[in-house]
């Protein structure tokens, strides 16, 4: 499964769309999982044309404020969606990974995360991730995003 993960810093601009329209067309994508949308709308007319096909789904996280907005967005013939849950600064999907090779169905949780600067805000995000992979039967995990972790 190929899943990119990007902070886009706000996708009101059209250079962005036209940015990430083009990541997709040459990358061969399965799923995009995008941060910092600052988008409080989304609409599908929107998805659709990203990604440049009708046979996809999503889901999103509207922007609060002034920042934020998670938006996950997937292709139907690889990606079969379950469930998918949020919270404060996650979006995650449950769901099953088909294998175009050997049409093995894989079950896979893919967690896309934007995470808040607050330390104490951090530390309960990873407590609920952590409770939720215990809660749940899935073994193939994928968490990312933009963690807003700083090493040095």
């Amino acid at each position: 499964m190929k899943i990119i993960s990007i902070n886009i810093r706000g996708l009101g601009g059209g250079h962005k769309w036209k940015y990430l329209k083009g990541i997709l067309a040459s990358e061969g994508v399965d799923m995009i999982c995008i941060q910092e949308t600052k988008l409080s709308d989304l609409q599908p007319s929107s998805c659709y044309n990203l990604w440049g096909d009708n046979n996809i789904d999503w889901v999103s996280k509207p922007v609060v404020g002034n920042s934020g907005g998670i938006l996950t967005i997937w292709h139907k013939n690889k990606f079969k969606l379950a469930k998918h849950i949020a919270g404060e600064s996650y979006i995650g999907v449950f769901g099953e990974y088909c294998n175009s090779v050997n049409n093995v169905l894989t079950p896979v949780a893919v967690f896309n995360v934007y995470s808040s600067c607050n330390f104490n805000e951090k530390v309960k995000m990873w407590e609920e991730l952590i409770n939720i992979k215990m809660g749940v039967g899935c073994s193939h995990w994928c968490i990312l995003g933009d963690f807003n972790a700083v090493r040095k």
